[in-house]
């Protein structure tokens, strides 16, 4: 399989079937969410790591590679690489983004799935597992958030999500709950918010992509799990995720990973990127 076509031709139900899979690591992750007594190891970068890491890529990466043997899977918590030959197409994981959100029991933690389709975020889940809110690109191109999404009750209602135009007043800006930065204030204050707002995970480019805030930048080390599956969603919902050091659409499987400072924003908004020598 070369294009997402191909993928959409031999697998019609590969979203559906990507939500299913975030929906049943979120309960895996739920299943640890009380318990007082959470053990938490420290990773070579010293982001925490708990045993709900652990079970959600498990359950992702068994699901994910029964269904589509021929898609590799690329996760946060794995030490899987790209197969020669496959990298043009890979899932891209994050079993549990937010692990700092979820020791906190904050709830602004998430389960993100993206198909990765030569180099661009193509379809994207995001599940939230406390709200039980989940955002997805579908099949036709669109971005949809369910509410009260579990399997039980096949997804609850669905509602389409857009980027909204900036409000007369001024953009909300909406940064890290736990990894902002002076830098990152420095770059906000350049947009003259009207408001500013913070939320966990990938909840942020979300909030962007549902019309509750118009910019989200990150001037910080983020890799490309963190970013993939809600940058699908943002582009369905009309809004993009781009570079500060270029303005360009931020890509994946680059080597290494690492995304460098970006910005999401809805498509019709003026990126700034010329006041600073960003990275």
């Amino acid at each position: 399989m070369k294009t997402l076509e191909d993928v959409m031709t031999r697998y019609p139900h590969i979203v559906e079937v990507m939500q299913n899979t975030a929906i049943m690591a979120g309960y895996e992750i739920l299943d640890e969410y009380d318990n007082v007594d959470v053990e938490v190891e420290l990773k070579k970068d010293d982001s925490p790591l708990t045993v709900a890491d652990r079970r959600a890529h498990m359950l992702i990466y068994d699901s994910l590679s029964t269904q589509f043997p021929d898609i590799d899977i690329v996760s946060e918590e794995g030490e899987c690489e790209l197969s020669d030959g496959k990298a043009g197409i890979f899932f891209l994981v994050d079993p549990l983004d937010g692990t700092k959100e979820f020791l906190k029991r904050t709830g602004e933690f998430t389960v993100n799935i993206a198909l990765i389709c030569s180099g661009s975020a193509e379809f994207g889940v995001v599940y939230v597992p406390v709200e039980k809110n989940l955002y997805s690109t579908t099949r036709d191109g669109r971005a949809i958030v369910r509410r009260s999404a579990t399997l039980e009750d096949e997804f609850g209602v669905e509602e389409e999500i857009r980027c909204r135009g900036i409000p007369l007043n001024g953009p909300t800006v909406v940064m890290s709950a736990s990894h902002s930065s002076p830098e990152t204030v420095e770059y906000a204050a350049l947009y003259s918010p009207a408001e500013t707002v913070s939320a966990g995970s990938s909840l942020k480019f979300c909030r962007v992509a549902e019309g509750r805030a118009d910019i989200y930048p990150r001037l910080g080390r983020t890799m490309e799990w963190d970013t993939a599956a809600a940058h699908a969603v943002l582009k369905a919902a009309g809004g993009n995720v781009v570079l500060l050091k270029d303005g360009n659409e931020l890509k994946y499987g680059k080597h290494g990973m690492d995304n460098g400072y970006l910005v999401a924003a809805a498509a019709s908004s003026r990126i700034i990127t010329s006041k600073l020598d960003w990275r």
